[in-house]
């Protein structure tokens, strides 16, 4: 979507299946997002923000994940998730210092707690529901363009 219609360019988009052994080649883009970006920045020219770039293309919040339950989830299992989104949300700095104990750091934990309470917002609110239904809204208007019947 924000290839086609913010920066107005065709791409052909392929699976990327090991990130880790693959060197970047010029002309080359890849899509990454969360923590995974972390070790990988310095290795490109350039770099954009999905979430600024969406806001640019629509004015709206972009949501890269959600807890979702389907629809028949007792309400126990909802009331669980959400608490742990609660307990999670409430914790970042002790979930950063155990990443860090664990030796999964891949940035200073420093960074790591700034990034988890400045770049993400939990908080799964009207705006964001309604881009939500704006980008499902594109995907499937996109979707049967390029896959008909």
């Amino acid at each position: 979507m924000l290839a086609e219609e913010l920066w107005n360019i065709q791409v052909r988009w392929l699976p990327l299946t090991d990130f880790a052994a693959v060197t970047p080649e010029p002309g080359i883009g890849y899509t990454l997002i969360g923590d995974k970006v972390f070790g990988y920045e310095p290795l490109f020219p350039y770099r954009y923000d999905l979430a600024e770039a969406w806001f640019e293309l629509t004015g709206m919040p972009f949501v890269f994940a959600a807890w979702v339950a389907r629809q028949g989830t007792d309400r126990i299992t909802v009331e669980r998730l959400e608490e742990a989104l609660r307990y999670g949300a409430a914790h970042i700095p002790q979930a950063a210092a155990w990443d860090r104990q664990a030796g999964g750091r891949l940035v200073s934990y420093e960074t790591a707690v700034e990034y988890l309470t400045r770049n993400i917002d939990f908080t799964l609110d009207g705006p964001k529901r309604e881009s939500m239904n704006l980008f499902w809204q594109k995907f499937r208007k996109g979707y049967r363009r390029l896959h008909p019947g």
